[in-house]
């Protein structure tokens, strides 16, 4: 295992791009830093900076380190500040498991001195029945649970904190003697309506109604199972809710092609930064193979591309949407504008493709061999947003999506291109790793993508 230091005067190295610098931000001179990037280098077997004149840049090796890194010294040092606000109780935050019932019947008072001792310390509560909030502890969702009865609760340390007393009501015009006692037998006699098998409470009563021989009704358990399945409708609902106020943090990686970006990407991240102002979003321009080698590789939690010819058994995919793309031309070029013009005549003049092995390259050089057609680019690029500017320069004819487009050919210098039989539409997919959890920040950027096109498909 490299050790961490080393590390440290990586990544200031990667940043700063120059040792001299780095030197002067680790307190520390020049040979040491150069000593420590020679001595990482070594153990990893592999150059990560190639050196200049000007400074030192990453190499592929490097830039694939520094991702890692630069997250994992992230983490670290977020771990470090924690735990020395947690020392002094000046930030941080209190996760509380707990029934509705406890938490306004015992916990409200409580909370409130804590908060006045401790107001910089943030509290959340989930609430749950008992067994709930038991695995939520279990899980280490919560920092602290209050439960009833924890009964098979042995791996966890419980301290008994107060006492109820449970009672029978019933409504004040239902048939039945308010002024005398009943029975255990008698109480049986009436539909009941109790809590889940699972509950604490039920167990509770339940061996109440044993100890005496009684035997809850069947009409209780078919009024339960009713109550029970609205009351589990709007917990779920209320957990939603909760989950959506507490995306207040997070961070989404998100690996996209040209094509995925101006077709629906920036739409969605538009609205979703809207809903979830706090959430930070890192987004790489990617062709659509090295899109998914990132979501393979764990470099994003996603990739949003252009349909893929050979996807890997490691990945999912869903469609999104549909997008329909469109030949441009600049200025000099401006004559094939006017009316519509054939594939065949297109062909004729320098043509502006995307570099071997991408999605786009690929699926025009079989439009143009269906078509008994050549495709020979004069000129590549790497994504499709180098288009614009390289059609702009007068360089050949590009192909791009419609949304790309903007403003008059006079103003832009980008002219659209009619052709008398339209390009198929493409589709855009969205690649995720198999049995790869998502962070609840993820989950929300991914439905929203899936719900804007079943949307833009209805349209």
């Amino acid at each position: 295992m490299v050790k961490l230091e080393l590390y440290r005067v990586f990544r200031e190295v990667a940043e700063a791009g120059n040792i001299s610098l780095a030197a002067e931000n680790l307190y520390l001179s020049q040979s040491a830093v150069s000593q420590s990037v020679k001595q990482l280098e070594q153990q990893l077997g592999t150059r990560l900076f190639l050196r200049s004149p000007r400074g030192v840049t990453l190499t592929e090796d490097g830039r694939l380190l520094f991702e890692y890194v630069r997250s994992a010294m992230g983490l670290l040092e977020t771990g470090e500040d924690k735990l020395q606000q947690s020392r002094t109780l000046q930030a941080g935050t209190l996760v509380i498991g707990a029934s509705d019932t406890v938490t306004s019947q015992f916990l409200l008072p409580h909370l409130d001195a804590f908060h006045r001792r401790y107001p910089n310390i943030h509290i959340r509560i989930i609430s749950g029945r008992s067994y709930k909030v038991l695995g939520l502890l279990r899980a280490g969702r919560v920092d602290i649970a209050f439960a009833s009865a924890p009964g098979d609760a042995d791996d966890l340390e419980h301290i008994p904190c107060f006492e109820t007393h449970s009672c029978f009501v019933a409504a004040p015009d239902y048939p039945c003697d308010f002024s005398r006692a009943y029975t255990p037998e008698e109480i049986a006699a009436f539909p009941l309506i109790l809590l889940e098998r699972k509950a604490s409470s039920r167990t509770y009563l339940e061996k109440y109604f044993l100890q005496s021989g009684v035997k809850l009704t069947p009409e209780g358990e078919k009024l339960y199972a009713h109550i029970a399945a609205a009351f589990a409708e709007i917990e779920a609902g209320e957990d939603e809710l909760r989950a959506d106020q507490s995306l207040q943090s997070g961070v989404v990686h998100i690996a996209a092609s040209g094509l995925a970006l101006r077709g629906c990407l920036l739409r969605v991240l538009a609205q979703y930064r809207k809903v979830y102002p706090h959430v930070r979003i890192c987004l790489t321009n990617h062709t659509t193979p090295n899109g998914l080698a990132a979501v393979q590789n764990g470099l994003a939690d996603f990739a949003v591309t252009s349909d893929a010819p050979d996807v890997p058994d490691t990945l999912t995919q869903q469609k999104i949407s549909d997008i329909q793309e469109l030949p441009i031309c600049g200025a000099a070029f401006s004559e094939l504008s006017e009316g519509t013009v054939s594939l065949r005549r297109l062909a004729e003049y320098p043509i502006i493709s995307l570099i071997e092995g991408t999605a786009s390259r690929k699926f025009y050089a079989g439009l143009f061999s269906s078509r008994g057609l050549p495709f020979s680019p004069d000129v590549e690029v790497t994504t499709t947003s180098q288009v614009l500017p390289v059609v702009q320069s007068d360089l050949g004819v590009g192909f791009v999506p419609r949304q790309m487009l903007y403003g008059a050919p006079e103003e832009t210098g980008i002219y659209p291109i009619t052709l008398d039989e339209p390009i198929p539409p493409r589709s855009i997919y969205l690649f995720q790793r198999k049995g790869q959890p998502l962070s609840l920040a993820a989950k929300r950027l991914r439905q929203m993508l899936l719900d804007d096109g079943a949307q833009q498909q209805k349209a």
